[in-house]
């Protein structure tokens, strides 16, 4: 089964549930052969603590070559390199959930990884709207936008 087509549908799953008006839980697809198991979590700070052991025992038991995981989570919005908020968030001072809601946005991101092989992301904003929720396209950050984090497990 191709990883990207699989990552095709649950973009578009995604978007339908947010329109819905569905809170989007995480969501592990790990991927073996033509079977895709999956797996919800609440992505309390207890998981996400243990995640770096939880998620690559999960994929061994799954006996997974690939894995989509899809989060909704607040991005910071541009700000100055020299700013006393960047340097906060990258010594882990400050967590971007904790800044201002001018200097943040809600977004879906979604993780498409091949055991020890590729890596992709891809993000899509959260707008609302009188009471409605929708996402705006998916786009993949630039090049210059580092992406890690210990959600990200790319060898397992």
């Amino acid at each position: 089964m191709d990883i990207r087509e699989i990552a095709e549908g649950v973009k578009s799953q995604v978007g339908l549930m947010i329109e819905d008006g569905d809170e989007l839980s995480p969501v592990l697809f790990a991927v073996s052969g033509e079977e895709v198991k999956i797996v919800g979590f609440e992505l309390n700070e207890h998981v996400k603590e243990g995640w770096q052991v939880l998620l690559p025992t999960l994929l061994h038991r799954f006996d997974a070559a690939a894995y989509i995981m899809v989060v909704e989570a607040w991005r910071s919005i541009q700000l100055a390199e020299d700013s006393p908020l960047t340097k906060r968030l990258e010594s882990g001072e400050l967590r971007v959930s904790q800044l201002p809601q001018d200097d943040k946005e809600e977004v879906v991101q979604m993780l498409v990884v091949e055991n020890g092989k590729s890596f992709q992301c891809w993000c899509a904003k959260i707008k609302s709207i009188a009471d409605r929720r929708f996402i705006t396209g998916w786009e993949e950050p630039p090049e210059a936008i580092k992406i890690a984090g210990r959600m990200i497990v790319s060898e397992w």
